[in-house]
Formats: C-alpha cells, structure tokens, sequence
C-alpha cells in the first residue's frame, strides 16, 4: 500500500493490493452463499468473516516499514515482528528478491508475490543509489601515504 503522506526517507512497503482484493471477493461470495443457501451456513459464515477480515489488514497493512534509522518487518496485523537498525539506506542490499541487512548479513524479508511491486520499486531505487553514493563516497577519499622506510 502506498502512503503518500510518508515523512521524508520513510519507505512503507505496502501488501499485494491484488491479493487483497481477491481476499475480500471470496469473503463477500462466502457471506453471499450464507445468505442465500441452506448448504453448510456456519462453514460459509466462519470462512467468509476470516477471508474478509483477511482482505481488509491486506488492504490496511504494511510488509515492512524502512525509516532513516531501522526497518521494521511487519505482520499482516501491523505488528512490528522485527527491528533491523541501521545507519542510512546504503546498509541495506537486495539480493534478486531479498533484502538483506548488510551490518549482520540477515535476510530482512523477501520482497516477491506478497509485497507491492510499485512500493518495492521505489526501495530499489532508493537503495541502489545510497550504495552507489556510499561506494563514491569511499572511493573519492584518497588512499593513506606509504609508510617511511
């Protein structure tokens, strides 16, 4: 899910919005079978409460949430399940899917099928240029003089 108000250098990684609207079609084509059938009402009611429920925090929710100083990988529900400090955005890397937290080496999460493509895109890009900022930075400084002999 996009959030457009995001503050400056916050990156909300937003949940499939195809997944979730499938989610909430089959909860709604459930609670229709309930109202409308005889055919196992109580198994139509419970799966269409869950697969409803289940399409609104995919709507709602977040996969991760990057700030300046931490990524926080979250759950479905909006629980933040970890944290991952870090310094600036050239502390992370991506792996094909993968983001990888490049201090500790940790797969952060994989970024595929269940995370929006267009929020994932804008990490990428931000990403790859803070490494590249942080490589130019490294190289620009000159090397240390030769030791006397």
């Amino acid at each position: 899910m996009t959030t457009s108000h995001a503050p400056s250098g916050t990156f909300p990684i937003g949940l499939n919005r195809a997944l979730a609207i499938a989610f909430l079609v089959l909860g709604v084509l459930n609670l229709l079978l309930y109202a409308v059938t005889s055919s196992r009402p109580l198994l139509n009611l419970i799966l269409g409460l869950v697969l409803g429920f289940t399409g609104v925090t995919y709507l709602r929710g977040q996969a991760l949430l990057v700030t300046p100083t931490e990524v926080q990988r979250k759950s479905p529900l909006g629980m933040v399940g970890k944290r991952f400090p870090i310094t600036s955005l050239a502390d992370l890397r991506f792996d094909d899917k993968k983001l990888i937290h490049v201090p500790t080496g940790e797969r952060i999460a994989v970024l595929g099928w269940n995370a929006d493509k267009a929020d994932v895109a804008r990490l990428r890009d931000a990403v790859e240029l803070a490494g590249v900022r942080s490589a130019g930075a490294a190289s620009s400084t000159p090397p240390p003089p030769p030791p006397e002999t």
